[in-house]
Order: structure tokens, then sequence, then C-alpha cells
């Protein structure tokens, strides 16, 4: 592998750089994104640019979920974003919804949202794997719009990783009676211009079609 044709802030090729796209926004609430690792150096992959954005957040590779998830419920008190609404109810109805207190005191645990990167598939095996993740509220989305058709899904329920941080971050705030709701659209539109962006790679890198 050639390092000098990565970027050392994305980690992404130079030809695919997300650092021209990241919009700093600054989330109430963290997120963890757990990643498999065939997601990593995925060129479609939405996690690492939804990271690069929000002040709040971790991206962890699948090697150190274990370690990772200790360290999650020992400071924070998170829910599982996971999409199968006929066994858990909408995240915005988890529970009665509760101011969160301006200031908490240093060993209240803090709200959080946890992710699971990769395809449905992928996804359903780092739960299934990880029986840490199994005593979690799970839950899903119930208000969204899918924006992402780039890389093929079950559904349209299931959006790309960035949409469903997005969106579950939203509803976290509603359920906690955020009054400054963050406006999260700037990162929508960062995936729409790196889905632009791929878009143009590939039609500029299309065979000529034969002349009759």
């Amino acid at each position: 592998m050639n390092h000098a044709s990565y970027c050392n802030h994305c980690h992404r090729p130079q030809s695919r750089c997300l650092c021209r796209l990241i919009t700093p926004i600054n989330n109430p609430f963290h997120v963890f994104i757990l990643q498999h690792s065939k997601e990593r150096h995925h060129p479609k992959g939405t996690a690492q640019l939804a990271h690069l954005c929000l002040a709040e957040s971790t991206l962890i590779c699948d090697k150190n979920f274990e370690t990772a998830l200790n360290t999650i419920l020992s400071k924070c008190d998170p829910v599982l974003l996971y999409p199968e609404p006929a066994e858990q109810q909408p995240l915005s109805n988890l529970s009665p919804k509760t101011p969160v207190p301006q200031k908490t005191s240093s060993k209240a645990k803090k709200p959080a949202l946890i992710v699971l990167d990769g395809t449905w598939k992928k996804a359903n095996k780092i739960y299934h794997t990880h029986p840490m993740l199994h005593g979690l509220p799970r839950c899903h989305l119930d208000r969204y719009i899918n924006q992402y058709t780039h890389r093929k899904s079950p559904s349209d329920q299931h959006l790309s990783t960035l949409e469903a941080i997005c969106y579950g971050l939203q509803q976290l705030e509603d359920k906690h009676n955020i009054i400054q709701k963050t406006d999260y659209n700037p990162l929508l539109q960062a995936q729409q211009a790196m889905i632009e962006h791929w878009q143009q790679r590939v039609s500029q890198h299309q065979p000529e079609t034969p002349s009759q």
C-alpha cells in the first residue's frame, strides 16, 4: 500500500478524500459507531464522514468491541439502534420524555446512541456475536427519509450509517426534550456531495461505447 497516496486525516485515498466535506456539528449526545472490519475502507461507506463531522462521536473497529463496550456501559446509558421494528419500539417512544439536566454529576450516566456500521448482514452478525449488546434497549427509527440509494439494501427502512446516525440523534434529542435542536442537514448534504463525487468518478472511468 502506498501510504503517500492516502490522506492523513480521513485515512482515505486522495482521490476519495473526505476532508473538503467535513462540517463540524456539535451534537449533544455521543454516538458510538461499531464498525465491521470490511467497512473500514469501503469506498461507499458513510461512517467515517459522520465521525469526522460530529464532535461527540467514537468510531470503533470490530476487534476492539468488547473493550469499548465495557467502557461505554460504565460511563453511558446507551440505546442501540437496530432496524427490527417488530421486536422493539421507536426511539422517540422508548421511555417517557424527560429533560436532560444542564449539569450532571460526574457519576451520572449520560444518554448515548450506538449504531452498527455495515450492511444488514454484517450488522446482524455484529449483534449476534457480541452478547453485551443483547441487554441494551433496542429501538428503531419512526421518522426518516432514505436518500442513500448508492448501495443495495433489503428495504427502504435500511438507511446508510450516516442517515441512521442523523435521524437517531434527532429523535434522541426529541426524547430528552432538548430545546435548541441540532441541525443535522449539513451532514446529510455532505453525504449527497460524497455520492455525487463518487458517481462522477465512476462515469469518468466507464469505457467508451464503441461507435456503430
